[in-house]
């Protein structure tokens, strides 16, 4: 037979232990949580104000960083890519300035070989000009209007006079003053070109002329030389300053075509075919070597 009362009491006694088991757990864990808290909590109050300062201070500097950082990285990426495109274009403009030089050593050699070609050209049609003028002369100072439309009666009269009565006509192939406009009343008269029809009347005529007295008409001074192309009449004016100088000191000298001095020094005769080189050589020769150190005296050759 069951004791009740003894067992309800027993069950009593359980609940109420069980009770205080869940109490003390329950507050065990309370003060765990609280302990964790509090270290915590200590450790903060234990760190000191200027290490969290300094902490904070280095994250914000390596935030900074990290964006110049990112930002040099992009500004490295676009130059490089701006340096390989440059360096295309100037791989490009080497290999056309190289193109460009080999073209140019080329037509450099062909421009220099043209322009001998040209120079001997020019040469050969001064010497068939020159050629063509063999037979003529020209006779500069003669008035304007002294022929009165008869060019060639005039210098029929001019050459007997020039070489004699007794001397017969010469021929004239044909004449004209030079094709100008007619010069105002005072300017110098217009050159008359002549054509003889033999090389040996016009010999006749310079050589008349070379010996005899100086030459007038009418009162009016004139002179005869020989006809000649614009480029040989270029060519031997260079030598008339030193020609003038060396009649001055009673040498003889002459010239030979198309543009050679030639001087007659004691019996030797020398020619020249620079006129630069005549000054030099004939100061030398005229005025002798000067002594080592010194100048040569002044010569008027130069």
């Amino acid at each position: 037979r069951t004791d009740w009362p003894a067992f309800v009491k027993r069950m009593s006694q359980v609940r109420a232990t069980r009770q205080r088991s869940k109490a003390n757990k329950s507050k065990n864990t309370d003060m765990s949580a609280t302990n964790t808290h509090l270290s915590d909590t200590d450790a903060d109050e234990e760190t000191p104000v200027w290490a969290k300062c300094l902490t904070n201070a280095f994250k914000s500097h390596e935030a900074s960083m990290n964006s110049k950082l990112e930002e040099i990285n992009s500004a490295i990426k676009t130059l490089s890519k701006d340096f390989n495109a440059v360096k295309h274009r100037v791989t490009n403009a080497e290999q056309r300035i190289n193109a460009l030089e080999e073209d140019f050593e080329k037509e450099n050699t062909q421009v220099k070989e043209l322009s001998k070609k040209v120079a001997l050209l020019c040469q050969r049609v001064d010497d068939l000009e020159s050629r063509s003028r063999r037979n003529n002369i020209r006779i500069i100072g003669m008035k304007e209007g002294s022929e009165m439309d008869d060019v060639i009666g005039l210098l029929g009269r001019v050459f007997q006079h020039i070489l004699g009565e007794n001397e017969p006509a010469l021929e004239v192939d044909r004449a004209h003053r030079a094709l100008r406009p007619r010069p105002d009343p005072g300017d110098p008269p217009r050159n008359i070109i002549v054509r003889l029809l033999r090389w040996g009347d016009k010999q006749k005529i310079l050589a008349a002329v070379r010996r005899g007295k100086p030459l007038s008409w009418q009162g009016q001074p004139f002179f005869i030389r020989q006809d000649l192309s614009t480029e040989v009449r270029r060519q031997r004016a260079e030598y008339n300053d030193l020609i003038e100088d060396l009649k001055k000191r009673r040498i003889r000298v002459g010239i030979l075509h198309p543009a050679r001095l030639v001087v007659t020094i004691d019996g030797e005769k020398i020619i020249y075919n620079n006129p630069d080189v005549a000054r030099k050589e004939l100061q030398k020769r005229l005025q002798g070597e000067s002594p080592p150190g010194t100048s040569a005296p002044e010569t008027g050759l130069g």
